[in-house]
């Protein structure tokens, strides 16, 4: 194992952004504006089926950000900058935190400015983001698991009229969670920049306790993506029922969809054209009373699998309540999978702390060429334990324990093997 030392000071670009960040607040242009840090301390001990997988890696992740007011209430900007510091490492290198190099090892730290957009703000109705920015919707997501969040490059837009919300976004870069720069889009195969953008449309609708989401993907001659999820909140007494269902389909479009495209998610076959036509529903429900959550649900893919990443090196937004926090999800060709989950708010004994369990099991995944080449069955539990300390504000600790088996006959790629993860967080974030 090699450790690595903290070092004392924040990156040089963090450290001008705490500096300047006052000084615009004191000219009097930004009021409102404000300073936002936030530090992670994150460590993976990851065990596979195949010993030589096996690994651990413990990092500090940095995020230092300022947020202006709105100039005339119509303009301001974000600028956010991360450094990620590596602690300790040992056993198979990969990019799971920090980035392997080509040498094969891991670098040791790396800084960069993760967010900086221009922000507009119309009568509180239209807002848009143009720059670095993280993104959230239905299809499309920045992800937050690892020491800082990945993020893309483009403009973001969103509109509110009564119960209605309109949102777009189109981006044509991106930043993994392990990386220090941005880059074009690519598949498996292909030079970065392949996909020349990815765009989003959706729309909301929410009125009393019902609730409505629709939105369409488009990775440039890749894939097309479309949802549906709707919902609706059942009260009960002193309990709550949450009801909701949803329906997808991916499908290929265009020349980047060839053979080894999607490399670690389809089967290929010598002379078989590669082709994704997926549909997919689920049916989800989750019942509260007091502390207590229980929830159950059922989602059915079918023709194809769930092509859950959008581009190569993307882990995607898997939009189905089977989803785990830690990877491998289970959407395979034809696959059905079943959850019961539950929850417990332990406030009474322990302020703060929460807890939650999950078992989640997948049957009938199919080889995406033909069934006869492989099949196979898949499961997995999870523990997520989470404390917000309620005597330090800002101070966060998680642990997430993920144990996922899986029982294949032939080949399926989307079908992982077995592997037990554990995942400690632990989150300060003050605001100056």
């Amino acid at each position: 194992m090699r450790i690595i030392r903290l070092p004392l000071a924040l990156s040089t670009t963090s450290l001008c952004l705490l500096a300047a960040a006052p000084a615009f607040a004191d000219e009097g242009f930004w009021e409102g504006g404000g300073v936002n840090a936030k530090i992670r301390g994150i460590h993976f001990d990851r065990d596979y089926e195949n010993d030589s997988k096996n690994r651990e890696q413990s990092a500090m992740g940095l995020e230092l950000g300022y947020s202006s007011g709105y100039l005339g209430n119509l303009i301001g900007f974000d600028v956010t900058g991360y450094h990620v510091q590596e602690l300790a490492s040992s056993g198979a290198m990969s990019n799971d935190i920090l980035t392997r190099t080509n040498s094969g090892e891991l670098d040791d730290a790396f800084s960069k400015i993760g967010q900086a957009y221009l922000k507009l703000n119309v009568a509180d109705r239209v807002s848009a983001k143009i720059g670095r920015q993280v993104v959230k919707t239905m299809l499309l997501s920045s992800s937050g698991t690892r020491a800082i969040p990945s993020s893309y490059n483009g403009v973001s837009i969103n509109g509110k009229l009564a119960d209605f919300e309109l949102y777009g976004v189109r981006v044509d870069q991106w930043s993994s969670r392990h990386d220090d720069h941005f880059e074009g889009f690519r598949t498996d195969i292909t030079e970065t920049g392949a996909i020349d953008y990815i765009s989003v449309f959706g729309a909301k609708y929410q009125h009393g306790n019902f609730t409505a989401e629709l939105e369409q993907l488009n990775s440039k001659n890749y894939l097309q993506k479309r949802g549906l999820r709707l919902g609706y909140q059942l009260p009960l007494g002193d309990s709550n029922l949450e009801l909701s269902g949803g329906y997808f389909t991916s499908d290929d479009d265009g020349e980047l969809f060839a053979v080894n495209a999607e490399k670690g998610e389809m089967d290929y076959v010598d002379g078989v054209e590669p082709e994704n036509h997926a549909r997919a529903a689920y049916v989800d429900a989750e019942w509260k009373r007091g502390n207590l959550t229980l929830g159950g649900a059922f989602t059915a893919i079918r023709d194809d699998v769930w092509l859950e990443d959008n581009f190569s090196g993307d882990h995607g937004r898997n939009p189905f309540p089977t989803r785990s926090v830690i990877a491998p999800d289970l959407t395979g060709k034809n696959e059905d999978i079943w959850q019961l989950r539950t929850a417990y708010n332990w406030t009474d004994l322990v302020p703060g702390l929460t807890t939650k369990l999950s078992y989640t099991y997948g049957e009938g995944a199919e080889n995406t060429v033909d069934k006869s080449l492989g099949i196979a069955d898949e499961w997995y539990t999870e523990l997520d334990v989470k404390w917000s300390l309620p005597n330090v504000k800002g101070l966060s600790l998680r642990w997430i324990a993920h144990d996922y088996h899986s029982d294949e006959t032939g080949t399926v790629a989307q079908v992982k093997e077995d592997e037990f993860d554990n995942r400690f967080y632990m989150d300060y974030v003050y605001k100056f």
